[in-house]
């Protein structure tokens, strides 16, 4: 039930923001689908990843007081943009959308979980 929460409020989410402008370096191949496609993405990745990486960098984590966690999440994200995007459709062509995305991802996750 989290995972679909998640993946809702990613999805609403992103699409608020390329909605009112701003990501302005997103380009979406086919709309609103490519949009699901590459939120469910997002959602896996962040599913797979984030768990073990959660684990691997606990002490890290620690120490910092948790900014090692954002690191973590725009890792996510940019693996989903770079490694993803023949499936998703998705470009994105500067950095700070990435960032935008990633903190995004971090208050859904906080709000749902």
């Amino acid at each position: 039930m989290r995972f679909i929460l998640r993946f809702i409020g990613t999805a609403l989410a992103i699409y608020i923001l390329i909605h009112y402008g701003y990501l302005s370096g997103v380009t979406l191949a086919s709309g609103n689908l490519s949009l699901l496609i590459f939120a469910g993405v997002l959602s896996l990745v962040n599913l797979v990843l984030w768990g073990i990486l959660r684990l691997i960098t606990l002490p890290i984590r620690w120490l910092t007081l948790g900014v090692v966690g954002f690191a973590i999440s725009l890792f996510v994200v940019w693996t989903t943009v770079n490694y993803g995007s023949h499936i998703t459709g998705t470009q994105i062509v500067w950095y700070l959308p990435i960032l935008i995305i990633a903190f995004v991802m971090g208050l859904v996750t906080s709000i749902v979980g």
